[in-house]
């Protein structure tokens, strides 16, 4: 794992660790010998992964398959993230029973974010039964993960690539919220 690693621990057959990487760096494409999630803490970054690119921000998290090569491309400010490493029992116990985890699966909202946190302030708990609680919740984001369709294969909305494209050819040009809404045929909030 690159980065700085602030605290790591192993559970039964999971590796959980947090980490800190530096804003505007650039993490070279890589791959994990483990399947993982990525739970994104603090900061942001852009993944490439396949053809595919896609903004990590704070309570998203990303499935990746072992081996599976990508690169990431740290925003403007630090930012910190909590590993769930998979051993591949685990992997091969799901497939046993005609589960699966997609190599693309990016969650950003719902029940599978919220394990995560939860398994994050289970990490940093120190008593006796903070161990068994992970890896409880563990096998429990397994399951709600292999239920969850992907949500990572989305395009942006044509009003947002309109605007994008009006933000572009008037960029010198003071334009307001609202006039951008209008063109594109959008509510301001959007």
């Amino acid at each position: 794992m690159q980065g700085r690693v602030t605290k790591s621990l192993k559970v039964s057959d999971f590796i959980l660790t947090e980490a800190t990487y530096n804003a505007r760096s650039r993490l070279a494409r890589h791959a994990h010998e483990r399947s993982y999630f990525c739970f994104v803490l603090h900061g942001a970054y852009t993944e490439r992964y396949g053809r595919r690119e896609i903004l990590c921000k704070p309570s998203s998290v990303t499935f990746r398959a072992s081996d599976e090569t990508h690169e990431a491309l740290l925003h403007d400010t630090d930012s910190r993230v909590f590993v769930i490493e998979i051993s591949p029992r685990w992997i091969e116990t799901l497939r046993a029973d005609s589960l699966s985890l997609k190599t693309d699966y990016d969650f950003c909202g719902g029940a599978t974010p919220r394990l995560c946190a939860s398994l994050n302030r289970e990490f940093h708990k120190t008593d006796s039964a903070a161990r068994l609680a992970i890896e409880g919740l563990a096998i429990e984001l397994l399951a709600e993960a292999s239920r969850q369709r992907s949500t990572s294969v989305r395009t942006a909305p044509p009003w947002l690539k309109q605007a994008r494209e009006l933000i572009v050819a008037h960029f010198p040009d003071a334009l307001q919220l609202a006039q951008i809404a209008d063109a594109v045929g959008v509510h301001p909030v959007h």
